[in-house]
């Protein structure tokens, strides 16, 4: 029985994964990602109780999907923006010593939509940030540290970086007074907004695709949600794919636990 735990800034969702296959999800629970080192464990901490209170028996192994800045091969956080507190330590500390590997959450979103088909394939999530990853022939393109190579939120564009114009804060600031991308969706009026972020994901994706002769790119993340409001005609062009699967991270990340030999 496998434990996989998708540790987002703002919730720790997880779910049981029994020989590949999905077992049981788990409540999500609060990250604590801004608060000290204390309450940061203790979040951990409850996800693992969690999953023994559905698997008596115990648990074998836990695999991670994390977002970076993040030591992949060796499950230390680095962040700044989240997860400061724990920024040095050791993830794997927070646990009892089990198998464990470590993933970032962009690959493992890649990794769990595609079935790690054969081909170039690219993964971006569109969230609070702009998370890429590219898989070709079922690898990741990663760096020393297990990081995708080819991200997009840093990505120079239209004079800033890509981030500053396709992810939820670029959202939000284009229509002053929203709060949230789900009551930007929902509000009357907002049509040039939404075709203003289509455009940008477009023209960085193309880009993208051209550099890296990508055959299919899939788009997830709680924006991807609002499509249709950010569909534009350029958009339609892209071999670009939205899925259905309830977080995908989780998946991806159970799925490179099987086949990673490797585990901390």
């Amino acid at each position: 029985m496998i434990l996989s735990v998708d540790a987002g800034g703002t919730f720790l969702k997880s779910a049981l994964f029994r020989a590949g296959r999905l077992f049981a999800p788990l409540p999500p629970v609060p990250a604590c990602s801004g608060c000290g080192r204390g309450e940061i464990e203790d979040a951990f901490r409850t996800v693992y109780r969690n999953a023994l209170s559905q698997s008596p028996a115990g648990i074998t192994g836990v695999a991670f999907s994390v977002p970076g800045p993040f030591d992949y091969r060796k499950g230390i956080f680095l962040m700044d923006h989240k997860f400061q507190a724990v920024k040095g330590c050791r993830l794997a500390d927070f646990f009892p010593p089990l198998p464990m590997t470590f993933l970032h959450d962009a690959d493992a979103f890649l990794s769990g939509v595609s079935g790690e088909k054969p081909g170039r394939l690219g993964g971006v999530t569109l969230g609070t940030g702009l998370g890429a990853a590219v898989m070709i022939d079922g690898k990741f393109l990663d760096n020393g540290q297990g990081s995708p190579l080819y991200p997009l939120w840093n990505r120079p564009f239209r004079g800033g970086i890509a981030e500053d114009f396709v992810s939820a804060s670029a959202l939000l600031k284009s229509c002053p007074g929203a709060k949230s991308v789900k009551e930007l969706a929902e509000r009357p009026g907002t049509d040039a907004v939404w075709r203003g972020f289509g455009d940008a994901l477009a023209e960085l994706l193309t880009a993208w695709r051209r550099e890296l002769n990508l055959e299919k790119i899939y788009v997830g993340g709680g924006i991807a949600k609002a499509k249709e409001r950010f569909m534009t005609p350029a958009l339609a062009e892209l071999p670009l794919e939205f899925p259905s699967l309830e977080d995908p991270g989780l998946h991806g990340a159970a799925k490179f636990f099987g086949r990673n030999q490797r585990h901390l």
